[in-house]
């Protein structure tokens, strides 16, 4: 079963990295996710919270989810949306077609 089903993901595009896709968490299974110890700054978007992952086999994969919830006045559109790292996850699909 998925962990994030969303029809309104946030496309981010940014130099030298792959797309981003920013999803809102009412289109995510917070039930699965838990929140990480970890930040991290970046200074085109501000501080970052990381989620690890919980498997259904009960084991944590650690942070595989990052939002921003005060991302920098320049990146407003983000700002408490959830995106995954595409190599933390099985597979991102936009529009029924496969990206990641």
């Amino acid at each position: 079963e998925p962990i994030a089903d969303s029809h309104r993901p946030v496309l981010l595009f940014e130099t030298h990295l792959p797309t981003r896709f920013y999803l809102p968490a009412e289109d995510i299974r917070l039930e699965r996710l838990a929140a990480s110890v970890t930040t991290t700054r970046c200074p085109y978007k501000g501080i970052a919270s990381y989620w690890s992952g919980l498997l259904s086999d009960g084991s944590v994969r650690p942070d595989i989810a990052w939002s921003y919830r005060d991302p920098i006045a320049e990146m407003p559109k983000i700002k408490g949306l959830i995106a995954f790292y595409p190599q933390a996850v099985d597979r991102i699909h936009l529009d029924g077609e496969p990206v990641a």
